[in-house]
């Protein structure tokens, strides 16, 4: 019975290894997600756009006309939004 308990128990830890590396996984898909977004928000979507092109929002954050904390903010903002 002894070495049942310890069967069931390295199963156990197995199965939270598992779900602990999808979990991982997944988690860094999210994060490559917002990789992707912060290159199209400074380049991609700038490629055709007349009222904020390419290089603008670098030259408004290095003048002060916006933060990267009031970005950073409007992100956080619309994500919680949507949740």
């Amino acid at each position: 019975m002894k070495d049942l308990k310890h069967i069931k128990r390295f199963n156990e830890s197995e199965e939270n290894l598992n779900i602990s590396d999808v979990s991982d996984s997944k988690k860094q898909l999210v994060l490559n997600c917002v990789s992707d977004l912060v290159k199209k928000f400074f380049y991609y979507d700038r490629k055709n756009d007349e009222d904020l092109e390419v290089g603008d929002i670098e030259k408004y954050i290095e003048s002060g006309i916006i933060t990267t904390d009031e970005i950073i903010k409007k992100f956080k903002d619309e994500m919680l939004n949507r949740l």
